[in-house]
């Protein structure tokens, strides 16, 4: 009706209406109203949907005090010593507070979160009595639903007074509600509870809080031994001079209570450590809650980080639990507590910083395990920085709706500062001066006025209490703190420059080095403490552990450093293991201004190979290849530990970097063992390369290894790998080579690994030919025809591109060189003719020479392309690279030979002199000889001097058989004309020179790399 009011008049016709009933009814307090007044206590909680001061005013009467909480902002003077009145549906003075729609209730809980908050926790650590609400109405369903929904099933049962039985259907859902329905007149019900609270508050029941240790007052907690922490995290046992946070703690307790998962956030320094330890523990403790608290330490799981902080928690209470395992363990504490455990991570952000993208989906997988047991009473904290915030969303899928519920922890505002500087000295009986906080206030105070940062604000204010204190000051009197202290301590500024300065001057001049690093050392390269080992440390000073150890504890003492104890005792004589970090994250932005660049470089080489480490001996995963070169650049600083270069050298393997810096750290054992776990890696790179590495070590194991690669690997590439690898065998370690290929061999009979053993053998035969001699006949036939085919399939597109170019280096060789000269020859009275009969007569012997010398030019490169890429093997020593050399000039020698004599006589060659067959023999053998000089010495000349050698043996050659001929033969005429051997020179040098673009080093060189199977 009220939303239909809404619609029809607006709002504030609503409200008029309102208000107007309101004061129409009576005015004065009701007798339930008088009753519920009696029955309250002043620790009692009262949550009313009433919008009038009926209750107001009858406690008022009674001379209760109470505390009103209609908005957010009201919720910060909640005061224990008396009765907490929330008006859910706000109060007729405040209108905008009114919760009157069936809209307004939907919007309500996200309106005002605190005053949500309080509701929730309430609701989830509180014994409820319901009364006069309207059980069967929609509007309160839906919101009991709304702030019930997601706590435990370990919620208190509530109670519901009704005058009458609810029917069977609604009776049973308030049940599933964890609702038991009291059948009472509301009268009644009050008179016995007011009976009842009067016999409990005269003769109170003797069940204790078992957290009271943590729970009490910390007005009267002992004092610590100073009022000011420094960069020290404040504990529970600095309660009492814990100030200037109240209203956070108070706040952000409310919203733990109210939720499964908190995000807790703020700035380095903001005191979110101080903020749970001394001020939430405490609160949670009174309210039958125990928070443990862990540290996110790297390499550490988590579930036993939490298990160490609850047992930690259990002994400085007095509690123990049957069980030691987490989860069994909170179920006990729950049950004996009769309320919530609260598990609180702090410096989450760690979790980024030095862990995996899979160790921390793991880690948020189970803390939502946690989360999602209904059989848990409890919450979870993540406390992590501001600026890691973002982070956190690449763990939704893991942990969803994680950033849903947060708490930003801002900077101490003015206030707030001021009570943080005098709260805690009047506990001390020391007294400030009011212009010197002022005056500490506007310095402290950035000038955007985001607040006062409390470490800033702790270090002076510690310094000023030393100096004020320094002197004794006479019975009675108060010691005061004043702003002559701080000028003589040079101001502000000079308390905070001077604060690492001085700490680092108290050592001698030559330990001062080595403390900077050590400090430096606990920095993290993004700017973040960090938690190292006490072995880690001195490898990184490159000192003696005795030493560090005495800079370390000097540091603790000066509260720069603090120390912790990780694991127990190897044994009875070792000592504790030990690990240290900064005190403060205040004191890394300063650290890092000492060193320079290439030190953080280092320092971040330094933590990828400590984050690396864990996950190559847990997952066999590797460091990035960009990591790897990091690292390598900085090797010399690092020096890494055998396990380090274990998984350095395996990271080089795979990713074909260079392996010798990390394989001299190693023995030879050890890198094979590295190799053989690498060729059983999941990733197929890294099994290939493994492979290809470990045929180079030549290990006895590595036979029967590559044979099962390369006979079962899935991925073809590691199979063909592994076969490459037992060629390499073959020719670096004969005797293991050829056990691998017998096992190949004796493979190929069984179906199921023929065809891989076939492909297996053609590899190794292909790469190393004398694999194949000790095969069986008819295998060694099979295998070489199979390799014929691979190096047809491989070389067929260079034996074309040889033709080709055999071809045209043939045509236009001898079309530019001898064509001219076989042009002219014969024509009479030659000086006669005019010039363009010469030039076409020339083009036409240019043509013909070109066609007759270049087809067989690419019957000699096709060939030689051929044999090279089909039927001849690499040679392996001196005698067979000569015999080979020999062979190809021979059949080379012989085609070029009856080409010249083809083009020179364009008759019967057997008709030419004897003496210019043997010439044209022996300058053919002699011109091949000179183009495939390189092969023979296996050498590259320079590209210009084997042109320039093979265009003068060319020139000779065709010289030589123009002048050797008869007397009176055709030739004899031209041999008598002035010039013609000079011609007959230029015409043999260009054509040689044609000859050698058809078959010059570089192009053969090109085309025996086509037949080169790829080994990548």
């Amino acid at each position: 009706m009220a939303r239909d009011f809404e619609v029809l008049l607006g709002r504030s016709a609503l409200l008029q209406a309102l208000a107007e009933e309101l004061e129409r009814l009576e005015q004065e307090p009701a007798t339930v109203h008088q009753l519920i007044a009696t029955a309250l206590l002043p620790e009692n909680t009262v949550i009313t949907t009433r919008f009038d001061h009926l209750l107001e005013l009858a406690l008022q009467q009674l001379r209760k005090p109470f505390i009103p909480v209609v908005q957010d902002e009201d919720v910060p003077g909640i005061d224990a010593t008396k009765v907490t009145l929330i008006k859910l549906l706000g109060d007729i003075t405040r209108p905008q507070t009114l919760v009157i729609t069936e809209d307004d209730i939907d919007a309500f809980i996200d309106r005002l979160p605190t005053v949500s908050d309080v509701v929730k926790a309430f609701f989830a650590t509180k014994t409820l009595i319901l009364l006069g609400y309207d059980l069967n109405g929609e509007p309160f369903k839906r919101f009991f639903r709304r702030v019930s929904r997601n706590l435990s099933v370990f919620r208190r049962t509530a109670y519901a007074v009704v005058p009458a039985p609810l029917d069977e259907v609604e009776r049973r859902y308030w049940e599933g509600q964890n609702v038991q329905l009291l059948v009472q007149a509301p009268m009644a019900f009050l008179e016995a509870l007011i009976a009842a609270t009067r016999q409990w508050t005269q003769a109170p029941p003797q069940a204790m809080n078992p957290l009271q240790a943590l729970a009490g007052d910390p007005a009267s907690a002992p004092l610590p031994p100073a009022p000011y922490k420094g960069l020290d995290s404040y504990t529970a046992a600095d309660a009492a001079i814990f100030a200037g946070r109240d209203q956070e703690a108070e706040r952000l307790t409310h919203r733990i209570l109210a939720h499964r998962l908190t995000v807790v956030y703020g700035e380095s320094g903001s005191g979110k450590t101080s903020l749970l330890q001394a001020g939430v523990r405490p609160r949670l403790a009174r309210r039958r809650a125990l928070m443990a608290l862990a540290e996110v330490i790297p390499g550490a799981p988590l579930e036993a980080l939490l298990q160490q902080a609850l047992q930690e928690a259990l002994q400085e209470v007095g509690l123990n639990t049957p069980s030691t395992e987490l989860v069994p363990q909170i179920r006990q504490l729950q049950a004996r507590l009769d309320g919530p455990v609260v598990l609180a991570l702090d410096q989450f952000e760690q979790l980024f910083l030095a862990e995996d993208a899979e160790t921390r989906e793991a880690a948020a997988r189970f803390l939502q395990q946690l989360r999602a047991d209904p059989a848990l009473d409890l919450r979870l904290v993540l406390a992590i920085r501001e600026d890691f915030l973002g982070r956190l969303e690449t763990l939704r899928d893991h942990l969803p709706n994680l950033l849903d519920v947060r708490f930003r922890l801002e900077r101490l505002g003015r206030e707030a500062a001021r009570a943080t500087i005098e709260e805690p000295a009047q506990l001390f009986h020391v007294a400030w001066e009011p212009a010197l906080v002022q005056r500490l206030l506007d310095e402290l105070s950035d000038g955007d006025a985001t607040g006062v940062a409390p470490p800033q604000l702790q270090i002076v204010c510690q310094r000023l209490y030393q100096a004020a204190t320094e002197t004794p000051v006479r019975p009675g009197q108060m010691a005061t703190i004043t702003s002559a202290h701080l000028e003589r301590l040079g101001g502000v500024q000079g308390i905070l420059g001077e604060y690492l300065t001085e700490a680092v001057a108290q050592f001698d001049p030559d330990q001062q080095p080595h403390v900077r690093l050590l400090l430096a050392a606990l920095v993290h390269s993004s700017g973040v403490k960090q938690r190292l080992s006490l072995a880690e440390l001195a490898r990184t000073v490159d000192r003696p552990q005795p030493e560090v150890t005495a800079l370390l504890d000097r540091l603790t003492q000066q509260r720069l450093v603090q120390r912790f104890q990780v694991g127990s005792p190897a044994g009875p004589g070792d000592g504790p293991s030990l690990a240290y970090q900064l005190a403060h994250d205040y004191l890394a932005g300063r650290i890092l201004r000492w060193l320079g660049d290439e030190f953080w470089e280092t320092q971040r080489a330094r933590e990828i190979l400590r984050q690396a480490l864990p996950a190559w001996q847990s997952r066999a995963r590797l460091p990035g290849p960009d990591d790897l070169r990091l690292i390598a650049e900085h090797r010399q600083a690092l020096r890494p530990l055998p396990a380090e270069a274990a998984m350095l050298y395996a990271a080089a393997v795979v990713y074909g970097q260079p392996t010798e810096a990390w394989a001299s750290l190693l023995r030879p054992e050890v890198q094979r063992d590295v190799l053989l776990r690498l060729v059983r890696h999941p990733e197929p790179r890294a099994r290939q390369h493994a492979l290809t590495a470990l045929a180079t070590l030549g290990p006895r194991e590595a036979a029967d290894l590559l044979v099962e690669r390369a006979l079962a690997d899935d991925d073809g590439v590691v199979r063909s790998a592994a076969a490459q690898a037992i060629a390499t065998l073959v020719q670096v370690y004969p005797e293991v080579g050829a056990a691998a290929v017998e096992g190949l061999a004796a493979a190929g009979p069984r179906p199921e690994a023929r065809a891989a053993a076939m492909d297996a053998l053609a590899t190794v035969v292909d790469r190393a030919p004398a694999a194949g001699k000790g095969l069986p006949a008819g295998l060694r036939q099979a295998v070489r025809r199979r390799v014929w085919q691979r190096r047809w399939g491989r070389g067929r597109a260079g034996v074309l591109a040889a033709t080709l170019r055999g071809l045209q280096g043939g045509f236009w060789g001898f079309a530019l060189g001898l064509g001219p000269f076989l042009g002219l020859y014969g024509i009479p009275d030659l000086d006669q003719l005019d010039l363009r009969t010469v030039l076409s007569t020339a083009i036409l012997g240019s043509v013909l020479a070109g066609v007759l010398v270049g087809i067989p030019t690419a019957g000699v490169t096709a060939g030689l392309a051929a044999l090279e890429r089909l039927l001849l093997d690499p040679p392996t020593h001196r005698r067979e690279r000569w015999s080979r050399w020999l062979a190809i000039n021979g059949a080379g020698g012989l085609a070029f030979a009856l080409g010249f004599e083809l083009v020179l006589f364009m008759v019967n060659f057997l008709s030419a002199p004897l003496a210019t067959l043997v010439i044209n023999l022996a300058g053919g053998f002699l011109l091949v000889a000179v183009l495939r000089l390189p092969d023979l010495l296996d050498v590259r000349l320079p590209r210009l001097v084997h042109l320039g050698l093979a265009a003068l043996v060319g020139g000779l050659v065709l010289a030589g058989s123009g002048v050797a001929g008869a007397p009176g033969d055709a030739f004899a005429a031209y041999r008598a004309a002035p010039g013609t051997f000079l011609w007959l020179l230029l015409a043999g040098a260009i054509s040689s020179a044609g000859l050698h673009w058809a078959i010059a080093p570089a192009a053969g060189r090109q085309l025996a790399a086509d037949g080169r199977e790829d080994t990548s």
